[in-house]
């Protein structure tokens, strides 16, 4: 990353990064769509930074283990998810 921007400091480059502000909106951003189109409900805010809450989290009309869920994303949005299993059951 460091020599990345280095080049594009060298060679007078502007960078502009929006990754925050695309998790935090409410309506349009990353993950109020994913909890959209992963059908949530009851949305509530989470991760809070910097006074901001940039994620969102709520329930789905059934419970999924892992595989199931896993499935469900891949499903939704066609990608391949990786799983990290941790935490006090596994």
């Amino acid at each position: 990353m460091k020599k990345r921007l280095a080049i594009l400091l060298k060679e007078d480059v502007s960078l502009y990064a929006s990754h925050l502000p695309l998790d935090k909106h409410p309506d349009v951003g990353n993950n109020a769509v994913m909890a959209k189109r992963l059908f949530l409900k009851s949305l509530l805010p989470f991760a809070n930074y910097h006074g901001v809450d940039c994620g969102w989290y709520g329930r789905t009309d059934k419970e999924y283990d892992v595989d199931d869920f896993s499935c469900l994303l891949k499903k939704r949005f066609g990608k391949i998810t990786a799983k990290h299993l941790f935490g006090r059951n596994w």
